[in-house]
C-alpha cells in the first residue's frame, strides 16, 4: 500500500478504463491511465480540454506501459485561427490537434481536438 505523504493516507492507484469502439473517454483525471485494447479500430478521442500533453498509456498491442509520445498537428481549429487572425495564425502553434502514439510500437492510439 502507498500513503501520500502529504495526508497520512493511502494514495489511490489509478486503474485503466475500458474503452468501447466508437465511444469518447470522456473527463478523465491527468494520471489515470489510458487503456488501448488490441482490438481496438482507431484513435480514442479525448477531448478538447485533455490529452494535448503526453498522457499515461497502457497498450494492449505490445504491452507498453507508460506515457505516450505526442505528435502536434494542424486541424480545424488552427484553420479557424488563422482565418480570424488574417494568416497570421498560422505563424503561432496555438489550437492545434494533439496526435498520440505507443512509443514501442507506434500505434496511433489517441487524438485530442479542439474542433
Amino acid at each position: 500500500m502507498f500513503f501520500d505523504s502529504q495526508r497520512d493516507r493511502p494514495a489511490q492507484v489509478a486503474q485503466p478504463a475500458p474503452v468501447v469502439e466508437g465511444q469518447t473517454v470522456g473527463p478523465m483525471s491527468a494520471d489515470a491511465p489510458l487503456f488501448y485494447p488490441a482490438d481496438q479500430e482507431g484513435p480514442v478521442f479525448l477531448g478538447a480540454r485533455i490529452g494535448h500533453m503526453p498522457i499515461l498509456l497502457h497498450c494492449g498491442t505490445c504491452g507498453y506501459q507508460g506515457y505516450t509520445e505526442c505528435r502536434s498537428t494542424r486541424g480545424m481549429a488552427h484553420g479557424m485561427w488563422a482565418l480570424m487572425t488574417l494568416g497570421v495564425g498560422l505563424l503561432i502553434p496555438v489550437a492545434m490537434d494533439t496526435q498520440h502514439y505507443c512509443p514501442q510500437c507506434h500505434k496511433h492510439v489517441a487524438v485530442a481536438k479542439l474542433m
